[in-house]
């Protein structure tokens, strides 16, 4: 509908019901309204009518109306594919919902953004969160909300791996269902049930429980759910290899969740029928789905699945022996894949709540053992007040000089287990980020150079290959060496070795180490530096300093840009340095990332002109290895127009 027309409709209905006698009826009137086009699936009337009922309301008198419309627009955004706007209107109603002390409409808040960490990708947040709305309908004894929020856990437990715990869920939940005959719930854990035997590969018993859920969800008119339940029903068929019936249930599937603009259901259902064309060698149809598929993520912003369906396209363009292609797919596969982060998340997630259990119980104990002593101190206070004063005194002052020195113990015991946590973790994502990626590339480029596809290939694309594998084992060995010095240096376990050293040959070396970098983006590279000029500083720790420069300046540098290295000797109160620069017209640096860059630990990452990835971890390597070299570190830059680093290091008599 016209945004104008809309304001219209809205300005007029607030100037009509402003003379209204009762506000609420008003109110009521819309938000029935909006039910009623839910009913006959037309989006747009029901988010106009339950907005015009929001404008209405007052956050005085009304809250718990606004809460609950807030809630019902939340669910039809979420619903339409709109995570961004669902997840600020649940924020809202959760707010108002903790101002208020609503708890039923705070648990449903919470679920629904639940929902959306998980679409999200945000595991953690979500399984805390899920939990939290749990425990609340629990205690409000809801058990229909106990089940829609248990199967949303057992949803992500299942999407990280762990069906163990999700079979368990959705058996519970099946059995309470049943018992209370919540006809609705009955067919969703039918549903749930058929993902677990789907996921362990038992697809004749996943389409027995499919086709139960189906039948219920068709008897009861619940549309919506009985597409979903065509569409797994169809994945179930494809993997079975039965492509036919396949696709009769992919076609129903899409032709209701259309209807509902359900739209992560479609995501699903077309990288689904692209598997399906990719195996009946139907490759083109299959990349058209595939592509829908990814379109469709891009647009709402769920990016979940999009690893998979690179996978999937890798592996369409492979048994195609388009071998190329295969490889840039495999390549976004392996940059979209986080699946290492989401399983140390979900570890420490269960760290935390066993660590909460143990402090809670430590913390019984600690009370009890107070009030024990303070009986004691009671019963001897009795027997004799005037005589034990002092020492009680005394005893109490002890305790306190202690009390105050375990406690600046404990707070500093904790800064140092948080800075370690943090640099583990930190090395833990480079080597994800960093390592998986060329590791992955390497992996695949000797697969495709194995016996029997060698000569199924032409010379040039052998030497393409070649060439990506050769730049992958080289991103590998420079990455290693840097992870193994920062670690070292980290630990304090580093010696510096000054010795005399050659500065021109020291940047010769670095630039014929990127040498296939800088061709690959055409890059004009000058080393300016006369042969005369000596350092006095460790041999691989200048080798790392300049190989780090160098590597950040081809990685902001555009194609066909300019890198050029100068160097001068010195004196600065009587003491001799030799002050080297590296200059670039790339990118540039904004003042903010700057000033972050020189005042900070923390590392600053982004990626390159050709999107190279980085870690941040040279940079910081580099103010490191130049401090302890004794020397001076310095960036100028301006955004688009280039950036000089400058560094200061003793100079060699």
């Amino acid at each position: 509908m016209n945004n104008t027309l809309l304001s219209f409709i809205i300005l007029c209905n607030c100037v009509h019901f402003t003379f209204a006698r009762n506000v609420k009826q008003d109110i009521g009137l819309f938000e029935q309204r909006a039910d009623s086009c839910l009913m006959v699936l037309d989006n747009d009337c029901a988010l106009m009518n339950y907005e015009l009922a929001l404008s209405m309301a007052n956050d005085e008198n009304e809250g718990a109306k606004i809460i609950t419309i807030g809630i019902k627009i939340a669910q039809l955004n979420f619903q339409l594919g709109e995570l961004d706007e669902a997840y600020r209107q649940y924020n809202t109603s959760l707010r108002l919902s903790n101002e208020l002390g609503l708890e039923k409409e705070k648990a449903k808040s919470l679920k629904g953004l639940a929902d959306i960490y998980w679409r999200y990708g945000e595991n953690v947040k979500s399984i805390s969160t899920i939990i939290n709305s749990i425990e609340i309908f629990t205690q409000l004894n809801d058990t229909s909300s106990i089940i829609e929020a248990s199967n949303v856990l057992a949803e992500i437990y299942t999407s990280v791996g762990n069906t163990t715990d999700a079979a368990r869920i959705y058996d519970d939940m099946l059995n309470i269902a049943i018992a209370t005959k919540d006809t609705v719930n009955i067919a969703k854990n039918y549903e749930y049930k058929g993902v677990i035997y789907f996921f362990d590969k038992d697809y004749g018993k996943a389409i027995d429980y499919y086709k139960k859920a189906l039948n219920l969800n068709e008897k009861t008119n619940n549309k919506l759910a009985a597409g979903i339940n065509n569409g797994n029903i169809g994945e179930a068929y494809s993997k079975m290899g039965e492509y036919v019936k396949a696709l009769n249930y992919f076609d129903k599937a899409i032709e209701i969740e259309k209807e509902f603009n359900f739209n992560s259901g479609l995501i699903f259902l077309y990288y689904s029928i692209g598997e399906t064309y990719t195996f009946l060698e139907k490759y083109k149809k299959g990349q058209d789905y595939y592509r829908q598929s990814i379109d469709l993520m891009d647009q709402i912003g769920e990016t979940r699945e999009k690893q998979h369906v690179y996978s999937l396209m890798a592996d369409n363009y492979a048994r195609q022996k388009n071998f190329n292609k295969a490889f840039t797919y495999h390549q976004l596969y392996t940059q979209e894949k986080d699946s290492l982060f989401n399983a140390t998340k979900f570890n420490q997630l269960e760290e935390i709540r066993a660590k909460y259990e143990i402090d809670k119980k430590d913390q019984e104990n600690y009370f009890l053992a107070n009030e024990n002593k303070i009986k004691e101190k009671d019963l001897a206070l009795k027997q004799d007040i005037i005589k034990w004063q002092n020492l009680v005194v005394i005893l109490l002052i002890i305790f306190l000089a202690v009390a105050v020195y375990l406690s600046i113990r404990l707070y500093n015991n904790r800064k140092l287990l948080k800075k370690a946590n943090t640099a583990k973790d930190k090395l833990f994502g480079i080597v994800a980020h960093d390592l998986k990626g060329p590791i992955g590339n390497i992996k695949i480029l000797v697969e495709l150079l194995s016996a029997n596809d060698l000569n199924k290939v032409n010379s040039a694309e052998r030497d393409q290959i070649m060439s990506y594998l050769q730049t992958s084992s080289q991103s590998v060995s420079i990455l290693l060496n840097d992870l193994l010095a920062w670690s070292i240096s980290q630990q304090e376990g580093f010696v510096f070795k000054p010795m005399r050293v050659n500065l021109l040959e020291c940047i010769q070396q670095a630039i014929t180490l990127f040498n296939y970098q800088i061709q690959e983006k055409n890059l004009k590279v000058s080393n300016e530096v006369s042969s005369e000029i000596f350092v006095y500083v460790d041999h691989d720790v200048l080798s790392t300093i300049v190989r780090n420069l160098l590597s950040n300046a081809i990685k902001f540098t555009e194609d066909g840009g300019a890198i050029s290295f100068r160097a001068s000797q010195k004196k600065k109160r009587n003491k001799a340095f030799v002050e080297f620069s590296i200059n670039d017209n790339g990118i540039g640096i904004s003042k903010a990332k700057i000033a972050a860059l020189k005042s900070t630990n923390h590392f600053v990452s982004t990626d390159g002109t050709a999107n190279e990835k980085g870690s941040g971890l040279g940079i910081n390597m580099i103010k490191e290895f130049v401090r302890g070299s004794k020397g001076e570190f310095d960036i100028e830059s301006t955004p688009k127009k280039g950036t000089t680093i400058t560094v200061r290091l003793p100079a060699s008599s």
